[in-house]
């Protein structure tokens, strides 16, 4: 360690930076750390799943030609995976930044997307609207191919935002999760595609893993319910069998 370097060490439950002292909690399997330096106070902070552990260190040094370096160091056979805001934070620090800003054009898009598809599946299933139009003469099916032929168009175009290379953890996670679980039981499902489908998919599978600071498993249960919900439209099912799910089997 050298005059400028800083780190938590939760395995002996230490902080070093050339002497070392007791700090913060021993950590486990599966646990998140979050580090926030401040620069304008001069200060290091971690937080392990969520709880805030304290100040770390002080009066770090800054300057003109100071520039710091995430850096980890493991024993073998530890492996662990770094996010610095190429999707979501799990336990975000508040009041900090993360190193790479939030895709808030897409997170628009996104939005402006499923506030189609909300809209697209009032009109599909108004009996009112219905009614109406046997009154006008215009047919029911005009109506219903026109509606799935933006929805189409609709779902490409979200279909692009899930996969784009910084965004498409946000929208999924932001965005698709919640519409998704908005339409249980499902009803009203549109005709899904194999990138939205993996994206939720990868999402669901990452939050299983989790370690939980809850009994209750929030995160764990919303995403048994997605997946179940996915589970339950038989188009949407039939996908995931045949080209996501068992796909590494074959």
């Amino acid at each position: 360690d050298t005059a400028d370097s800083y780190s938590y060490d939760g395995n002996r439950q230490r902080s070093w930076n050339v002497n070392c002292r007791k700090y913060g909690d021993s950590w486990q399997s599966g646990d998140v750390i979050t580090c926030g330096i401040d620069m304008d106070k001069r200060t290091i902070s971690y937080m392990r799943n969520g709880k805030h552990l304290g100040e770390a260190f002080s009066s770090i040094a800054r300057g003109k030609d100071c520039v710091y370096f995430p850096a980890m160091s493991l024993s073998k056979h530890e492996m662990l995976v770094i996010n610095f805001g190429g999707h979501p934070l799990q336990y975000p620090m508040p009041q900090y930044n993360v190193l790479e800003a939030e895709p808030s054009l897409q997170l628009a898009q996104s939005e402006a997307c499923l506030l189609w598809l909300r809209s697209l599946s009032n009109v599909f299933f108004s009996r009112s609207l219905q009614l109406q139009l046997l009154g006008s003469g215009v047919s029911t099916g005009d109506v219903e191919g026109a509606v799935l032929s933006i929805v189409q168009a609709v779902v490409v175009a979200l279909e692009q935002l899930c996969v784009g290379e910084h965004s498409g953890a946000y929208v999924v996670q932001r965005h698709v999760m919640g519409y998704v679980e908005s339409l249980m039981p499902a009803s009203f499902m549109p005709e899904s595609t194999d990138k939205i489908l993996h994206g939720l998919l990868m999402l669901a599978t990452t939050w299983s893993r989790e370690s939980s600071t809850s009994l209750l498993l929030p995160r764990h249960r919303r995403a048994v319910k997605v997946v179940a919900a996915l589970l339950l439209h038989t188009s949407t099912r039939h996908l995931m069998v045949d080209k996501l799910l068992f796909v590494g089997v074959r």
